[in-house]
C-alpha cells in the first residue's frame, strides 16, 4: 500500500502534456503527500472531454457515503481508502461505479514503500514525471463538500518485492500521455481494455533510493 508520495514538477510542467487543460488551482503543494493531503489530479470532463487539472483530497469518499457505526466520521472512512486494488476495482462495491466513468490520474515523481532494512525506500521512474492510476468522486453532506480520490495498486514488480516489507504491492504507474489518455477515456467502461495498464511497471524503468 502506497501511503506517501510527492511531485517535484511545477504546474506548468505537469500541464504541458495535456493540451488546453482547465487549471483549477494556482500552485502545486510542495510537501510530501500523505492520506488526506491535497494531491494533483488529472481527469477528463464528461461533457466536453477536455482535460481538467485540479486538487483533490487523497482518501476515497464516494457520493453515497453516510456515517455508520464503524465509520462515524468521513475522515475515518477516507483514511482507510487511499488505495484500491486494481485487480478487483471493477467488482468491489463502492469502487465499481466510479471505475466505469470516474477514472483519473494523480501526478507524481517519487513514492515510498517500507524498506526491508528499516525506514522507507524512495522510488523514481525514468523521465521524472509519472502518473498514478486512480478514481475520483464528489461528496456533499453536513454543510461540507469534498472532492476526493484514491490510488490503484497492483502486485509488486521484482525490484519492489525484493526491497519492501509487508504486503508486496505497489502503485499502478503510467508513464506517458498515451497511457493516461487511454486510462481516462470515458468511452471505455470495462476493465479488460485497460488490463495491460494495470500491471506492474517494469523494474527496468524504476530506480530505488535506499534510506540514508
Amino acid at each position: 500500500m502506497c501511503h506517501r508520495f510527492n511531485v517535484k514538477q511545477n504546474l506548468r510542467q505537469i500541464a504541458e502534456p495535456f493540451e488546453n487543460a482547465q487549471l483549477r488551482f494556482d500552485l502545486v503543494p510542495e510537501t510530501d503527500r500523505y492520506p488526506m493531503s491535497d494531491v494533483v489530479v488529472i481527469r477528463r470532463d464528461a461533457e466536453t472531454d477536455d482535460w481538467i487539472i485540479e486538487l483533490r483530497q487523497w482518501g476515497w469518499l464516494p457520493s453515497h457515503w453516510k456515517p455508520s457505526a464503524n465509520y462515524t466520521t468521513r475522515k475515518k472512512y477516507q483514511r482507510e481508502r487511499f488505495n484500491a486494488r486494481s485487480e478487483t476495482v471493477d467488482s468491489t462495491w463502492g469502487f465499481r461505479r466510479a471505475f466505469t466513468s470516474q477514472r483519473c490520474v494523480l501526478a507524481g515523481s517519487e513514492f515510498y514503500e517500507p524498506y526491508v532494512g528499516g525506514g522507507e525506500a524512495r522510488y523514481t521512474v525514468d523521465g521524472g514525471l509519472f502518473f498514478f492510476a486512480g478514481l475520483w468522486d464528489h461528496w456533499e453532506g453536513d454543510g461540507e463538500s469534498v472532492d476526493s480520490c484514491t490510488m490503484l495498486t497492483t502486485e509488486a514488480n521484482p525490484l519492489v518485492a525484493a526491497n519492501r516489507t509487508g504486503r508486496l504491492r505497489q502503485p499502478v504507474l503510467l508513464t506517458d500521455i498515451q497511457q493516461v489518455a487511454r486510462y481516462c477515456d470515458l468511452e471505455i467502461t470495462e476493465r479488460s481494455p485497460l488490463a495491460d495498464l494495470l500491471a506492474p511497471l517494469s523494474e527496468d524503468a524504476m530506480t530505488i533510493h535506499h534510506p540514508e
